[in-house]
Formats: structure tokens, C-alpha cells, sequence
């Protein structure tokens, strides 16, 4: 057990070091990561003019022999995004959507409409903070 978690967290572990390296070499890839109750989420965007033109979402949990992963990003968008404001629409499968609103503190990703057994065998965060300049996302309620 004590092997597989050891795997399972130097496979996460070189991920997100490539996650950091992308990010240094482009200062417009932005992205977060934070731990809750054995769940890891790890959220990635690209931006350009001030929007999101690119975002990629993984949450990662420990299992018995293999962890479940699940990742949400911008390649299962369904058609073009909506822009209003300051709030991004993603249409994803069947009329779920992602909306991402800019915010004083960063960007807000809500995921709270999407029919989570649709793209996951695990669980997601509903609403989550990403902060540029600061490397841990905030889960919020």
C-alpha cells in the first residue's frame, strides 16, 4: 500500500512539476492546487486580454491500488463560449455549463451545474478560486 501511494504521489508530483515549469516559460498559464479531505485538485489556465482562453481541471483521490482521477477542460467545451461581462460561459454536454467569472480576487470556476457522473467516477469541487501569483486554489461553498 505504502508502494502504491509512493507511485501514485511521484506520478502527481511530476505532473504538476511540468504544470510549473509550462507555467514559468508562459507567463500567461496561470494555476493553483489544494488538498481537502484526501481530495487534490489542481486547476490550470491559459489567458489572454484579461479571459480565459484555455483551462484544464484535475481532482485526484487515493484509492486502493490506483487513484481515481478526473479531469474537466476546455476540449470538452461544446460549442463557442458566452461572454458577458465579467463572467465566461463554457456549454459542455447535454446543457451543463462551467461559467468562470474574473473577480477582484481571481477567477472564480464554478462547476456546480455540471451532471458530475457525465465526465467523473470521482468527485469534483463545486466552486474554486484560482489567484494569480498565488500557488494554492481556494475552495468555496
Amino acid at each position: 500500500m505504502i508502494v502504491q501511494r509512493t507511485g501514485i504521489a511521484l506520478c502527481v508530483a511530476i505532473v504538476l512539476a511540468s504544470n510549473v515549469q509550462a507555467a514559468v516559460n508562459d507567463p500567461d498559464r496561470i494555476g493553483c492546487s489544494v488538498d481537502q479531505d484526501e481530495v487534490s485538485h489542481d486547476l490550470e489556465v491559459k489567458q489572454s486580454n484579461g479571459g480565459i482562453v484555455s483551462f484544464s481541471y484535475l481532482s485526484s483521490v487515493p484509492g486502493q491500488g490506483i487513484a481515481t482521477n478526473c479531469t474537466i477542460d476546455s476540449s470538452l467545451v461544446k460549442g463557442t463560449p458566452i461572454v458577458s461581462s465579467n463572467m465566461m460561459t463554457y456549454p459542455m454536454l447535454d446543457g451543463d455549463v462551467i461559467t468562470v467569472t474574473k473577480t477582484a480576487r481571481g477567477f472564480v470556476f464554478d462547476m456546480s451545474k455540471l451532471d458530475q457522473v457525465k465526465y467523473c467516477s470521482g468527485p469534483i469541487a463545486s466552486k474554486i478560486l484560482l489567484q494569480p501569483g498565488k500557488k494554492k486554489c481556494v475552495l468555496l461553498p
